[in-house]
């Protein structure tokens, strides 16, 4: 079941674990100004995140076998505002749910062609060789196209007006692993896409054509990401995407943001470059200058401008 959050909020997703099934919940965070919610802020139950209803997840029974036969297993989803819809990669079902976040009812379950991986168990990946192979991950949309992460490093394109898919690429081939979070550039039509669960993690960058077709631009290696590689936003007013890393070099009290150009080839600088990096302990900033150094030398091929900022770790939910 889907809880829904108001229309013109921000959405974040909890996982509540049930005795027989994986919910997601998606709750409003609610502005403190111009909405009647927002003014119940700070009182007794009554506070910022408030749950506004459930949406019921239709399981489709061929897959219900090793799922519980409930949403067992999913991972990003994306609220496009143009449309006011809701996206979900739902590995559980090898689709992505589409709720109608204005009436918050459900719409429908898209198919990628040939299917997604689903969900894969930990046994059934290392037998592939690999760490991750679940799909579909990330999901971003613009316009009529939406774009999913697949196992397999597969990224492809559905055209929504028809629902068929439209564009079919690899990050790298025969890589069993899964391509995870991404990132969507319209101006330049460009995707940033992340493996994180490689070793080292890296980033590829993804031209879409006018009729949603995949064609790889460039990989963006990421040597100095000890602990994989998370979530990419396109920025349009700097016209960079940003990439966090969880932890650099190993020292896991030292996390950063690295900026990537989405075109390398317009670039006088690297591809991806360090942008915030620093220790959150003081004893260990004077490794800084030189984890700078290292991350610059690493992705030369790659990055831009580095800006110290500090970033504490904190122990995962």
């Amino acid at each position: 079941m889907v809880p829904l959050a108001k229309p013109g909020s921000y959405a974040g997703l909890t996982k509540i674990l049930w005795s027989a099934a994986l919910a997601a919940v998606i709750a409003a965070v609610l502005l403190p100004v111009g909405t009647a919610a927002g003014d119940n802020e700070g009182k007794r139950n009554k506070g910022a995140i408030v749950l506004l209803t459930t949406i019921p997840v239709p399981v489709i029974p061929a897959n219900a076998s090793k799922t519980a036969g409930a949403l067992y297993s999913y991972d990003i989803s994306w609220v496009d505002q143009a449309s006011e819809r809701y996206y979900l990669a739902d590995r559980s079902n090898n689709v992505i749910d589409v709720v109608n976040a204005k009436n918050s009812t459900f719409v429908t379950q898209i198919s990628a062609t040939p299917p997604f991986k689903g969900f894969v168990s930990t046994p059934d990946c290392t037998s592939l060789g690999g760490s991750n192979c679940s799909g579909p991950n990330g999901v971003t949309v613009s316009g009529k196209f939406l774009f999913a992460t697949d196992g397999g490093s597969r990224v492809v394109t559905i055209d929504l007006t028809i629902g068929n898919t439209v564009g079919d690429t690899v990050t790298r081939a025969n890589d069993p692993n899964r391509a995870d979070e991404l990132a969507f550039d319209p101006h330049d039509r460009v995707l940033l896409v992340i493996n994180n669960a490689d070793n080292p993690p890296f980033g590829t960058l993804i031209n879409v054509a006018a009729n949603g077709a995949l064609s790889v631009a460039k990989t963006i290696p990421l040597p100095f990401a000890t602990n994989g590689a998370e979530q990419p936003v396109w920025d349009p007013a700097t016209h960079r995407f940003f990439l966090s890393i969880p932890e650099v070099n190993s020292i896991p009290t030292l996390g950063a943001v690295v900026r990537i150009h989405p075109t390398p080839a317009r670039s006088r600088r690297c591809t991806a470059c360090p942008f915030a990096v620093r220790p959150a302990s003081p004893s260990t900033r004077k490794l800084t200058s030189w984890v700078s150094a290292a991350i610059r030398r690493s992705i030369r091929r790659g990055v831009s401008g580095l800006r110290r900022i500090p970033i504490p770790r904190r122990p995962y939910l």
